[in-house]
Formats: C-alpha cells, sequence, structure tokens
C-alpha cells in the first residue's frame, strides 16, 4: 500500500500524509482487494459537519436541525436551526442552544444524543444557553 508514493504500513501512516495535505490537493492512493492491486485518487476535502433533522430524533424535536459544536462551545449537540412555529420552538429551545445532557445522561455527539433518545416518550433536556444552563421537558 502506498499515497503518493510512500509506504504505508498502518493507519497513521495514511493519517500524516493526508493530514498535511491541503484542501484541493489530491492524493494517490494504492491499495490491494484480495489479490488484486488498486489504484484510486482522491481530493482533499472540506470536513462536513454532521447534522440531523429533530424529527429523526424524537418526533418534538421536529423542526430543529441538530449538528457538532464548534471548538469554543460547550462540548454538546448544537440546535443549528429551529423553525418559530415548532413544538421545540414554543417549549423555550432557540438556536444556539447545546444539549449537554438527554434523560439525565450526559451527551456530547449526535451519537450519544441517540443513544439516550426514546422517540415513545418524555424528553428530558439540558440546555447550555451562553452561562445559563436549564431543563426543559419534551412531552
Amino acid at each position: 500500500m502506498a499515497a503518493n508514493g510512500r509506504p504505508i504500513t498502518n493507519s497513521q501512516d495514511i493519517n500524516n500524509i493526508v493530514g498535511l495535505l491541503q484542501i484541493g490537493e489530491k492524493v494517490n492512493i494504492e491499495f490491494f482487494r484480495g489479490n488484486e492491486k488498486k489504484a484510486v485518487t482522491a481530493t482533499i476535502g472540506k470536513p462536513e459537519q454532521a447534522h440531523l433533522a429533530g424529527e429523526q430524533l424524537h418526533p418534538l424535536l421536529k423542526g430543529t436541525v441538530l449538528g457538532a459544536t464548534q471548538k469554543d462551545q460547550v462540548e454538546g449537540v448544537l440546535i443549528g436551526k429551529i423553525h418559530t412555529s415548532s413544538y421545540a420552538w414554543k417549549a423555550g429551545l432557540r438556536p444556539g442552544d447545546v444539549i449537554v445532557s438527554a434523560n439525565r445522561y450526559r451527551v456530547r455527539n449526535l451519537d450519544e444524543l441517540k443513544q439516550v433518545v426514546d422517540p415513545d416518550n418524555a424528553l428530558l433536556i439540558n440546555i447550555q444557553r451562553g452561562q445559563e444552563g436549564f431543563f426543559v421537558v419534551l412531552r
């Protein structure tokens, strides 16, 4: 295996090679699939932030778009967008709010939030808004 002609012996090698490239640069990767040698060229792109429509998680979050927090924010799930006619808006949620716990479990990302949410039951969320923290129950 090789990337841009440099041998790859483990995952750290590929991380180092790709990590030093700029967005828009190309990397040639050679690898084996079974006994067959293959080669592909990939273009380094800007990392995409994971987003999720709130209703995919819980019906009472319909009208929200959830995503990852930025580096300078508290770790949790960011409410990126929210429709002003949604139940979530009427319950007091606002864009920029960060969900730091749900149903009494600490959540740092969308995957952790998905694990603790039951779409058939009420949802207790701890919100961080600026320097303030508060709980909201969606039922």
